[in-house]
């Protein structure tokens, strides 16, 4: 069932990227941090280098762009983020 969960949120994180005006580079990056990540885990910029290769300017880029677009939300008092993609009812 947690399976089922996660790509229901995948398909509604697809189409808010759908609908943001974003790169086909940065949709690839944010949908493949997506798929790394677990449930509701916390993460930050450290996190997106490692998935997806980048620097620490493109990766805040990438955090950015995430935050613009309500896909992600800040952590109290730890730095970071997660996602913000909830399930369909």
């Amino acid at each position: 069932m947690k399976k089922r969960t996660k790509e229901l949120k995948k398909v509604d994180l697809e189409t808010i990227l759908l609908g943001a005006k974003i790169s086909n580079v940065m949709h690839a990056h944010i949908i493949n941090i997506f798929d790394e990540l677990d449930d509701n885990q916390v993460f930050g910029r450290q996190e997106v280098m490692e998935i997806t290769g980048c620097g620490k300017t493109q990766a805040s880029k990438i955090l950015n762009v995430m935050k613009m677009n309500n896909v992600i939300v800040d952590v109290k008092g730890k730095g970071k983020y997660v996602f913000k993609v909830e399930e369909r009812v």
